[in-house]
């Protein structure tokens, strides 16, 4: 597959499969010049985000950079591979290495107006010597207590994937429950 190249949707769905993750469609969206454009899954409505998770974690193994995408009209997630947008991984640092660490874990980085919940990362006081990385989860909440608690369950979803890589440690501040530091193993 070259870079520009969307990957064929039987393979997707191979992937899928083996991941045991259920879809409803898969398509191809096309550009005005009647190229695909764009790779479109929509998932049932009763999946959960630790299914879209696994999804997304799955998908991006062979290297595609699939993001969660607005709902479908029905409010089951949507996973989208465009040809143009793929995100640019961060450089080698401990913000870049949680980031990329979060990524292949399935978790989406936050993008401002797409109603998807998401993490944002920088190195505590710009200062990536320190060997560790401030993370936030930023999304479409509210500001309902569900939201907050949406919010804080996908912050713990986070911490356990960060702890779950080898030598990587966190601290949370008490004060913010959609907040941690990321420590590397050199910390």
């Amino acid at each position: 597959m070259n870079a520009t190249a969307l990957p064929a949707t039987h393979s997707v769905f191979l992937v899928l499969a083996a991941a045991s993750i259920p879809v409803r469609a898969v398509a191809e969206e096309f550009d005005a010049r009647d190229r695909a454009g764009a790779l479109r899954i929509d998932l049932p409505d009763f999946v959960d985000e630790s299914t879209v998770r696994t999804a997304l974690a799955a998908l991006r193994t062979p290297g595609w950079h699939f993001q969660q995408g607005a709902p479908a009209q029905d409010g089951g997630p949507v996973l989208r591979l465009t040809r143009s947008a793929r995100p640019a991984m961060a450089p080698d640092s401990p913000g870049g290495r949680v980031d990329a660490l979060l990524w292949s874990a399935g978790f989406d980085r936050y993008r401002y107006g797409v109603p998807v919940w998401g993490y944002r990362w920088d190195h505590l006081f710009g200062d990536p010597s320190q060997g560790s990385a401030y993370v936030t989860v930023h999304g479409p909440g509210d500001g309902t207590t569900q939201a907050a608690r949406h919010r804080e369950a996908l912050t713990d979803a986070m911490v356990l994937a960060v702890e779950a890589a080898d030598g990587w440690q966190t601290l949370r501040p008490e004060c913010l429950a959609h907040a941690f530091h990321a420590l590397t193993p050199e910390y």
